[in-house]
């Protein structure tokens, strides 16, 4: 029992190398199961509980954690958390993909992990982190389905690019996190609810897209620039970063190298704080920068004209 006197069985950091299977673990009326920081490798085919009422289930921090059967989660119809962070997982059981109460499904940090079953059933769902899964390299299947997602994590990701007509069905989604995943700007900018958002825009028409239909988030951080490869953004933000809170809280653009030209077509949101520039080749039009009030940090470098 927990302190709401509802039915669980905690067993985190025992040192565990197999899943309980003893029928008094699994009780029918369980409804939270904690194996987190455990040495469970595999979960056998041979253990599928009859748990109907479990809700939660935490094996997150099991970090050998190779293999789950799909029998294991075909008698928990309704669950509606599932942390798998941080393990070895190489594939999802399609067996999650039916639970049509998850609300939250967490997966960041499983590095191991290279494809994701459809999500199209799984339209309860309101959480979906996969930051870190790097193997995975396109969005998953049934992505625009999810109609009542609130909070999408794609950070630290192999996917280039999101297709056209996924974004804007997420009408929802309050926080949006796809670091330099390219997107659409009118997509993106259609989302009323929004309220964090960090996500690449390939050029400024598509920059321009987003600012004039976009809400006032509370913060931002867009990448602006053709270029796909992780390692080139990831030095254009070593650049300055010591000297900046970066991509918590703060309003950030930073634009990098591009086929692309600013002058008097480029639409900066209003609000923005921080404005880096590097690698443009091009001149530039003094206007772009009026009407930035709100404006406390320029920085250009590589900028030969």
């Amino acid at each position: 029992m927990n302190a709401n006197n509802a039915p669980c069985m905690v067993k985190s950091g025992l040192g565990l190398e197999d899943v309980p299977d003893d029928e008094d673990d699994w009780k029918r009326n369980l409804q939270k199961v904690s194996l987190m920081w455990n040495d469970i490798m595999v979960v056998p085919s041979s253990i599928s509980p009859n748990c109907p009422q479990l809700a939660t289930l935490l094996l997150n921090y099991c970090s050998s954690l190779q293999k789950i059967s799909k029998r294991f989660f075909q008698r928990m119809q309704g669950l509606k958390v599932i942390d798998l962070r941080n393990t070895s997982i190489t594939k999802m059981p399609k067996s999650v993909m039916s639970l049509k109460k998850l609300n939250a499904l967490v997966l960041n940090f499983c590095s191991q992990l290279s494809r994701i079953p459809s999500l199209a059933k799984l339209t309860s769902l309101r959480k979906l982190d996969l930051r870190g899964c790097i193997r995975i390299i396109e969005v998953p299947d049934g992505l625009g389905m999810l109609v009542n997602l609130t909070y999408l994590s794609l950070r630290e990701m192999s996917i280039e690019r999101i297709p056209d007509g996924v974004v804007c069905k997420l009408k929802k989604l309050q926080h949006l996190e796809a670091d330099y995943i390219a997107m659409k700007g009118e997509e993106v900018g259609k989302l009323r609810k929004l309220e964090a958002l960090r996500c690449r825009f390939k050029n400024v028409n598509e920059l321009n897209e987003y600012t004039l239909r976009a809400t006032t988030l509370e913060s931002y951080s867009l990448v602006i620039g053709a270029r796909t490869d992780h390692g080139y953004w990831r030095g254009v933000l070593a650049y300055g970063v010591d000297n900046l809170n970066f991509f918590n809280g703060g309003k950030v653009i930073i634009m990098g190298e591009g086929e692309y030209k600013i002058r008097e077509t480029c639409h900066l949101p209003r609000d923005v704080k921080a404005l880096w520039i590097r690698d443009y080749e091009g001149r530039w039009n003094i206007s772009t920068f009026m009407g930035l009030e709100e404006l406390k940090e320029l920085r250009i470098k590589g900028c030969g004209e």
